[in-house]
């Protein structure tokens, strides 16, 4: 196999994109799912971008930076590393990143999206083998898994390779550790990782999945509408989130502005007979009309001159200027003045100059003018406004206007 040169090179341009994105690779516990071949650019950390020509360089400058041990992988040596491992494996196998997630110390949107959209198109997992270095932290192991995978629908079991960084927390609990790393962590696991022995695995690895998509074309061309299948599915997950999210988040302003404005609301009473509209202006929809005496809670005073308020449940508007906030004292009084209503037939005397209206309201048409001292009989006092008749028209006056 290694007399190759076109397998040789296969295998070498696998190694060099790893080092090209040598972080990315895996700082974290990124995967490389040979289905999809390509990495899966996850890392948390930022980094610099590697330069064509600089790749091989680069892994060796960092490397070189900290002494690892030279010792081979051990395979399927650690009974418990490979429990925990073959779980968050098979988690990810069907997509279950609750799972996945409960495993490890992180997980982000991204790997979410991405092991839920593959899941899809992948039938299961088998065939696992664990090849373990010691990682550099006490009781930590840098692992590659091996093993096969099928698409849906399809017999051919495809070999997968992973990376997986496992630790130990301060309870001696394993996880899978996918979080950021120091320089000196990244430094230890990737010298770890360039080393013969795992360079070799990554080798066979690649050079066995080639092999198989060479000899089925179905497959090969399977596979290529996978990729970009699986990173659709993934975009539309990612902004299918980000919307709801922003929905949410809309929700919740509207929520706190509302409680905000509950807070500050105050009961006020209409002053006249008003208009109530759906916005504050005089060319939006008439909901209704006030009546003078009538209250509302206002929760908003605005600069162009109308107050927000309730109207039966909906938000309506009128102008500030027929309105007056109601208090305990106002309020006595009101229940005074409503205690002391006129009654009809008696004499009503005007105390000052005022308009006689054809309707009990300001939008009305003038009939005329009372003068103060003027004196009419009563018909009905309602809702701030005295009924008589006046030229033989039913006609009305302000309450407030009569003494």
């Amino acid at each position: 196999m290694a007399g190759n040169p076109r397998k040789a090179k296969s295998a070498g341009s696998f190694r060099e994109s790893m080092a090209k994105n040598y972080r990315y690779f895996i700082v974290g516990g990124l995967f490389l799912i040979l289905v999809i071949v390509l990495v899966i650019f996850l890392a948390t950390r930022g980094t610099d971008v590697v330069k064509e020509g600089e790749q091989n360089s680069a892994i060796e400058d960092i490397a070189s930076s900290v002494e690892v041990p030279k010792d081979k992988y051990e395979q399927d040596a650690y009974p418990n590393v490979n429990t925990i491992c073959t779980s968050y494996m098979n988690a990810m196998s069907i997509g279950d990143s609750d799972t996945m997630a409960s495993l490890s110390n992180a997980l982000s949107d991204e790997r979410r999206a991405f092991f839920e959209a593959q899941a899809q198109y992948i039938s299961q997992y088998a065939d696992y083998h664990f090849y373990t270095k010691a990682g550099p932290e006490e009781n930590s192991y840098l692992v590659l898994v091996t093993y096969t995978l099928q698409i849906v629908s399809d017999a051919n079991k495809l070999p997968a390779l992973c990376s997986l960084y496992v630790c130990t927390d301060e309870s001696g609990t394993l996880y899978i550790n996918n979080s950021d790393l120091s320089e000196n962590d990244e430094a230890y696991i990737l010298a770890l990782a360039s080393q013969d022995d795992f360079k070799q695995l990554q080798d066979d690895v690649q050079l066995a999945y080639n092999d198989m998509l060479e000899k089925n074309p179905d497959l090969s061309a399977r596979v290529t509408e996978l990729r970009g299948q699986i990173n659709s599915d993934v975009q539309a997950k990612l902004e299918a989130k980000k919307q709801a999210e922003t929905e949410a988040a809309a929700a919740q302003a509207a929520e706190e502005a509302a409680a905000l404005a509950a807070a500050n609301a105050k009961t006020v009473r209409a002053t006249d007979v008003v208009n109530i509209r759906s916005s504050s202006s005089t060319d939006s929809e008439v909901l209704g009309k006030t009546s003078q005496g009538q209250e509302f809670t206002r929760y908003e005073v605005l600069e162009n001159g109308w107050s927000k308020i309730d109207y039966n449940g909906q938000e309506a508007y009128i102008k500030t200027e027929y309105l007056e906030e109601v208090n305990q004292e106002a309020g006595a009084e009101s229940s005074e003045v409503a205690a002391n209503v006129r009654e009809p037939g008696s004499t009503i005397t005007v105390k000052e100059n005022a308009n006689i209206r054809s309707q009990p309201n300001t939008d009305s048409d003038s009939l005329g003018k009372a003068s103060s001292g003027d004196t009419f009989t009563l018909v009905e006092e309602k809702d701030g406004w005295c009924k008589f008749t006046y030229d033989g028209k039913d006609a009305y006056i302000r309450s407030d206007l009569i003494q």
